[in-house]
């Protein structure tokens, strides 16, 4: 075998928390984490020499699919050559983790494929490259701490339903956080009940919780007609993923998401449903 597909799910970050400004530069954050089944899909193949990325505009060396080819090939001692094909459909800057979830995909499928790095090894080549990539490496649902690396696994969220918006173009992460940490009065969500009510199955009061502390820095037209027409259409709750621009409105089913998505008109909307893992092998 010289080839492997794998689809890639993106996140959601159901409750974000920054809890504080580090000092090396990096923030602490407290989350929990959701795999949808929104998918970028990558094939992964042996053979030639170096490695490349073939992804359309996003081709190239600071790809992090291509960053993570280049750690797991020294890490195995591996000198043949790499071929990596991505089919986007994850929002690129949504707040979705979708280049951590390639580059997670291209760490799994390598390890299929060459299977000589050692499991902790693969989980430190995984930090290395951004603190969504251990997360992206399992998925499912899942509470995470630190810069997002600490990660302890939750039970399964019930079944549901999001529809998500962009509420625009988002300047970089480091940017966001300076934002953020220019604001006096910062919202600070309760993640642990939030896990909570997960735990107990009870999703209209998981939903209630979910929340995040970059929200108020995509209060715009935009957003606002957006939140608006979601809870006016039987969302459980709206909230934002990572520092945005996603949002994403909780529905108990998926009919009543499809419902809301014809409510919402020219606004352009995406699907997707929770996933129990975030890679799949086909």
């Amino acid at each position: 075998m010289n080839a492997l597909t794998v689809r890639a799910c993106a996140k959601l970050n159901l409750t974000l928390d920054v809890t504080g400004r580090r000092p090396d530069g990096y923030h602490d954050v407290r989350m929990v984490m959701q795999s949808v089944d929104l998918c970028d899909t990558l094939t992964v193949s042996l053979g030639g020499e170096g490695i490349a990325v073939d992804c359309g505009s996003l081709s190239g060396e600071d790809n992090l699919a291509y960053r993570a080819a280049v750690r797991y090939r020294d890490a195995a001692c591996y000198e043949g050559g790499v071929h990596i094909a991505v089919e986007k459909r994850i929002p690129v800057c949504g707040g979705m983790g979708g280049g951590s979830a390639d580059a997670a995909a291209v760490l799994a499928a390598l390890d299929r494929l060459i299977g000589v790095v050692p499991h902790d090894a693969l989980e430190r080549i995984a930090l290395s490259l951004g603190a969504d990539v251990p997360f992206a490496l399992t998925g499912g649902t899942a509470l995470a701490a630190g810069v997002g690396e600490r990660l302890r696994p939750l039970p399964h969220l019930p079944d549901c339903a999001f529809l998500l918006v962009s509420a625009g173009e988002k300047p970089s992460t480091g940017a966001m956080f300076a934002r953020l940490d220019q604001l006096s009065d910062r919202a600070h969500p309760d993640v642990e009940e939030v896990a909570r009510a997960i735990t107990a199955g009870d999703l209209p009061a998981a939903a209630r919780g979910f929340a995040n502390s970059f929200a108020p820095l995509w209060d715009n037209a935009l957003s606002r007609a957006a939140r608006r027409q979601m809870t006016e259409n039987g969302a459980l709750s709206v909230s934002l993923s990572g520092a945005g621009p996603t949002i994403f409105g909780t529905f108990a089913d998926a009919e009543t998401a499809r419902n809301c998505q014809t409510a919402m008109g020219e606004i352009p909307t995406i699907l997707c449903r929770p996933a129990r893992q975030s890679l799949f092998f086909e």
